[in-house]
């Protein structure tokens, strides 16, 4: 099985984009509640996360959707990545990326066995996210977290990105 990660950079880092994007692409009723579950957030004075340990992040309850759109839409910036379940079969899993430059990257992680449908698949919605919600730059990419900054988003196109726009 070949996973791709398919990121659109974008702007559009509010609550409006990011619910049109979470009701697109799941069952909204099976990922509102998140239970026990907490983001991993970089702490505010901290703007490399290569510099700290897992213990030294915000660990923030998730509770439910519209907390994790606060916490991303809110002020003071924040950065943190935050994955659902798709509704879709052919999309394992999505990805929310906020950016401690206040930008945001939608993912969709493709998981299928025809590696060359799998890649078919990464393509176009490579070009509905990016039309979708106006990215700035976007990608495809094999097995790759999204980074938490623009710069190393765009140093990780350049460097491993199999397709870009």
């Amino acid at each position: 099985m070949i996973t791709y990660d398919v990121y659109v950079l974008s702007e559009l880092r509010d609550s409006e984009h990011i619910n049109q994007f979470i009701n697109t692409y799941t069952d909204r009723c099976s990922v509102e509640d998140r239970g026990n579950e907490e983001l991993m957030v970089l702490p505010i004075d901290v703007t490399d996360e290569e510099t700290i340990s897992l213990d030294d992040y915000d660990w923030i309850p998730a509770i439910h959707i519209h907390h994790v759109i606060d916490i991303g839409t809110g002020k003071p910036t924040r950065a943190f990545r935050f994955y659902l379940h798709s509704g879709i079969s052919e999309i394992s899993s999505l990805a929310l990326t906020f950016t401690l430059d206040h930008k945001i990257i939608y993912g969709i992680t493709i998981e299928i066995e025809d590696e060359e449908k799998s890649l078919v698949l990464a393509e176009k919605y490579l070009d509905e996210l990016y039309v979708t919600y106006q990215g700035i730059r976007g990608g495809i990419f094999y097995e790759e977290p999204a980074p938490l900054h623009t710069t190393e988003f765009l140093e990780l196109l350049e460097s491993r990105g199999l397709r870009s726009i």
